[in-house]
């Protein structure tokens, strides 16, 4: 789900806030608490995210687009990271 966010901007926001949903709704026992604290983090963050913000934008808790893209790679790192582990 986080690949798609990262690579269908036209569909974008409305993926973010299904994440979103799914992070928040659901309680994952089975989830180590090391990835669920990146997905918690990643779906918080996503909050501040407006499609086509700009970053001149006086308001610097939120991004846009580009922003999202550096959080969502970030995450997907960890996560392959801790996958290795």
């Amino acid at each position: 789900m986080l690949q798609s966010i990262l690579s269908d901007r036209k569909k974008r926001k409305t993926a973010v806030n299904g994440f979103q949903e799914i992070i928040w709704d659901c309680e994952y026992e089975s989830i180590p608490g090391d990835i669920d604290d990146i997905l918690k983090d990643l779906a918080h963050d996503m909050a501040f995210y407006i499609p086509g913000f700009s970053s001149n934008n006086p308001h610097e808790s939120y991004f846009g687009d580009d922003k999202l893209d550096v959080e969502l790679q970030n995450a997907l790192l960890k996560l392959s990271q801790l996958m290795k582990n």
